[in-house]
């Protein structure tokens, strides 16, 4: 019994615009890993990045109007610019029928987010917001020990709230506050 090869999707082309710091560091060489991706395109107005960093047919345009103009067929456009252009870039993008990947902060406010999410909607596109250090053990460790200590008492199926006071103790917030116990902690089961 022979096995089926499974089928391998052709990589998606992308397109980064912004070539700084994050693009270099980070999405070109996971770009290059994945075996996902095609870099095809980078936008850079301030020179071309292929002579700096070797991308060897990595087309260079002025601005990502030119870029998607040029190259139709693009499948995904990775915004990495500083976040005052970003939701007028991310707009563009979605309504040139591409999926887009943003940097942090995704937009400026909530309204500016709602227009994003609701662009990407309408055009029936990803809009991803990344964060390269997302899954970084050091991230894990970090939130674990920042996190507020809790000391739990024995368990006696009761809801707890702060260090392990049972939630209907009849404590008020002055009396939690005045026994140092964070009236302020959310309860747990």
């Amino acid at each position: 019994m022979t096995r089926p090869t499974p089928i391998t999707p052709a990589p998606l082309t992308l397109g980064i615009v912004g070539f700084g710091k994050i693009a270099r560091d980070q999405h070109v060489p996971a770009i290059a890993a994945t075996g996902l991706f095609r870099l095809a395109a980078v936008v850079s107005p301030h020179g071309d990045p292929a002579e700096e960093t070797g991308l060897g047919d990595v087309a260079v345009f002025r601005s990502q109007g030119e870029m998607l103009a040029a190259l139709p067929g693009l499948d995904a456009v990775a915004i990495c610019t500083p976040p005052a252009v970003r939701h007028v870039l991310t707009v563009e993008a979605l309504r040139a029928g591409k999926h887009v990947l943003i940097e942090k902060p995704p937009a400026a406010t909530l309204t500016e987010l709602r227009l994003l999410l609701d662009a990407a909607e309408d055009a029936k596109r990803t809009l991803f917001a990344a964060w390269h250090s997302r899954f970084n053990a050091a991230v894990e460790e970090t939130r674990r020990r920042a996190a507020p200590p809790s000391a739990t008492l024995p368990s006696s199926g009761r809801r707890t709230c702060g260090a392990g006071i049972p939630a209907r103790t009849g404590f008020s917030r002055r009396e939690a506050s005045a026994s140092s116990i964070r009236a302020s902690t959310p309860c747990r089961s």
